[in-house]
């Protein structure tokens, strides 16, 4: 077997000569020699060959050896890996011609998508099933999975549309480039009504493949296939804190979440239904849902309080925080409160805990609040005593004063037989600002269903109300994606 190994570059700037070297190897070298042998003795004869190159003293230093790597011409292949054994370069082939370039000169590794198979889920918010595609991503000797379901596929295609506008079009439909023998790759429409059957679904996977191949091989735009939005969908970056830009808030992630934050802190939800968009248009606020982080049980995983059309519920934290990312939220944030916790709190907290968990969820008991400033509210106790009295007095003339009052105290006594956070039903807003009463961090004369979602976003009316001494930090963003690249396998 005979190695003939030519280098295309040179040593220094007054090398000008091309250097071509012969290594003959026996069988036994063949099966034990690394590729990196082939390189460190061509490029000692290279340089005994040009003594006027001016890097004789850098013979065998493997810093110079590791900046080349080995390329077949005949093959149009790369062998970049200096531990491959020589017998699996050079099956069969007496003899074997390999060049020497530099490693800023081979081209990137390229991404390389299939969808090899779909799983049907179950939401676990909207008691719905849905299909997920499962896409092996490959890139140099990685590889890693992902699951992304159809309008995830879709909201990344509406992206691509409205940041590349026609030049994207143009990608998708150029007939002057085919990759897999396809010049047009059409995106596969979306199904409103019914379940999808197998052969559609099987249908719609081979067209997302083909579509996701468009993507990473259309030469125009030529940042296409490098785009945030297309790694992103790869679980390869994450774009928290690129799509979150504007509101100029801090990100963590998910994985971390639990050791940055502490009971009584609030988590604000920017959900994608239609009536949560009305609700932050009609309050002007970028949240429309609120919960409150909760002790776990003896000394366990926190937890999320919150009130939805379930009634009032208690989750884990991380498992929830999760399920809402994956599927009905745009944005999720974390505003921890700065103030001294200790156990008695804690106890304070968990005791309002059991006295509303399994109350009702009312969406029209945060109309009670509308307009209720401390001065509304003092008034309306004075108009509510007056309207009372005449109702009782003004038919029943007969009735004495101290009647009346007799009658007044039979009424607030049964009220009192009752716990007052029992019998009442919660919006989300008005649960969490009643939990804060409870702790004492919220000081107002304000009714808490005057508090909308919006009131604990950054400079709400929740941080006027506050407790002297207690103060709520700032919007954080949790990052909910997880970057699957990170859990890529590697192959030799």
């Amino acid at each position: 077997m005979e190695f003939h190994v030519s280098c295309n570059f040179h040593f220094s700037q007054t090398d000008t000569k091309s250097s071509e070297v012969k290594i003959p190897l026996n069988e036994m070298q063949l099966h034990s020699l690394p590729l990196s042998y082939i390189k460190r003795i061509a490029m000692n004869q290279m340089r005994r060959q040009n003594p006027e190159s001016g890097l004789s003293e850098y013979d065998g230093a493997e810093d110079k050896i590791d900046a080349v790597a080995c390329y077949s011409r005949e093959e149009n292949r790369w062998y970049a890996d200096d531990c491959v054994c020589l017998t699996d370069i050079c099956p069969g082939h007496p003899i074997k011609t390999l060049e020497l370039v530099l490693r800023n000169y081979m081209p990137p590794p390229t991404l390389d998508v299939t969808i090899f198979g779909t799983q049907n889920c179950a939401s676990d918010l909207l008691m719905s099933f849905y299909t997920s595609y499962r896409i092996r991503v490959t890139f140099g000797k990685m590889t890693w999975q992902v699951s992304r379901r159809y309008r995830e596929f879709d909201h990344l295609h509406c992206l691509l549309k409205e940041k590349y506008g026609e030049a994207f079009s143009f990608a998708l439909s150029d007939s002057t480039v085919s990759y897999l023998g396809k010049a047009i790759v059409k995106f596969p429409p979306k199904q409103i009504f019914g379940r999808l059957e197998s052969d559609t679904i099987d249908r719609r996977r081979v067209m997302l493949e083909d579509y996701l191949q468009r993507l990473l091989h259309a030469p125009k735009p030529p940042t296409l296939s490098q785009d945030v939005l297309i790694l992103s969908f790869l679980g390869i970056v994450s774009t928290q804190k690129l799509s979150n830009k504007s509101v100029g808030s801090d990100s963590i992630n998910i994985d971390a979440l639990d050791k940055q934050i502490d009971f009584g802190d609030i988590l604000l939800f920017s959900c994608r239904f239609g009536s949560s968009i009305c609700q932050r248009k009609f309050t002007g606020s970028r949240f429309d849902h609120v919960g409150i982080v909760i002790p776990g049980l003896r000394g366990g995983n926190l937890r999320l309080l919150e009130a939805t059309g379930e009634g009032i519920r208690v989750y884990p934290l991380i498992a929830r925080i999760k399920t809402y990312a994956r599927e009905v939220t745009e944005r999720i944030v974390v505003r921890s409160f700065l103030v001294k916790r200790d156990p008695e709190s804690a106890r304070c907290l968990l005791a309002f805990v059991n006295s509303v968990d399994g109350n009702a969820y009312s969406f029209l008991s945060i109309f009670q609040g509308l307009n209720k400033s401390d001065r509304c509210v003092q008034q309306k106790q004075l108009y509510d005593e007056e309207k009372w009295s005449q109702a009782f007095v003004s038919p029943l003339q007969n009735f004495t004063t101290q009647s009346v009052e007799i009658a007044k105290s039979v009424v607030a006594s049964q009220k009192t037989k009752q716990s007052p956070h029992k019998r009442r039903k919660y919006f989300c807003s008005s649960l969490v600002a009643s939990a804060l009463k409870e702790l004492g961090w919220l000081q107002t004369k304000r009714s808490c269903s005057y508090f909308w979602p919006g009131s604990f976003e950054e400079h709400g009316e929740i941080e006027r109300s506050l407790h002297p001494g207690t103060t709520l930090g700032k919007e954080i963003d949790i990052d909910c994606r997880p970057v699957e690249v990170a859990t890529a396998t590697f192959t030799s």
